[in-house]
């Protein structure tokens, strides 16, 4: 309602069940992933952890990393004082459910505002399918042979 999405409360769930996201940040501790691994509090800057569609997420958005890495180089915001001061040219460690996700961001600060000049972030790449596909022999047999060799 407070951001106009909505005329009531109760529409929430239904009309804007993404919006707004919700994500808290604490000082380090150490926890256990969902894999069950061990993060230790030195291994992360800060502890991240969100909602979406009114459940807890299982990682941290990457959107939102980039957000929480820009106000961790913004003085004055709840995050750079989570962060506090930390060595810099490395990036900034946000522990999660689903382990530890380093991501960058350089913010300038400009007469007329904060500029947000830069951002990294790295992502794993996980396996989403194992499978076989089954096409027809007279499907394969139309194409010259060079495409079906490819």
């Amino acid at each position: 309602m407070r951001l106009g999405l909505v005329d009531a409360p109760e529409q929430a769930a239904t009309v804007t069940p993404a919006i707004p996201k919700l994500y808290m940040v604490s000082p380090p501790v150490a926890y256990s992933d969902l894999r069950g691994r061990r993060v230790a509090a030195s291994d992360v800057d800060l502890i991240g952890r969100g909602l979406s569609m009114q459940r807890p997420h299982r990682a941290y958005a990457g959107t939102v990393a980039v957000c929480t890495a820009a106000a961790a180089g913004t003085p004055g915001t709840l995050v750079a004082d989570v962060v506090g001061d930390r060595p810099g040219g490395r990036p900034l460690r946000i522990g999660h459910p689903g382990g530890v996700m380093p991501v960058e961001g350089t913010v300038e600060i400009r007469p007329d505002g904060l500029v947000l000049t830069s951002a990294v972030i790295e992502r794993t790449a996980r396996r989403i399918m194992d499978g076989i596909v089954y096409v027809p022999a007279s499907r394969v047999a139309a194409r010259p042979r060079s495409q079906a060799a490819r």
